[in-house]
């Protein structure tokens, strides 16, 4: 899978790159990142509550 196509991805940088983020580009990537945990975060949860576990830790 491309990692642009991963919709945890697209969804990191949507909220990174809207238009209340503007500022400098080391900023929206630390927002882009932070993003991307969260999002990673709910799935998770989304998936020990459906009792789908996949544990992975990309740091």
């Amino acid at each position: 899978m491309q990692k642009d196509s991963d919709p945890m991805r697209m969804l990191a940088l949507t909220v990174a790159s809207s238009p209340y983020n503007k500022g400098p580009t080391k900023l929206i990537e630390e927002r882009m990142a932070l993003a991307e945990k969260a999002v990673e975060a709910i799935i998770d949860q989304s998936r020990r509550k459906k009792g789908t576990v996949r544990r992975t830790r990309r740091d």
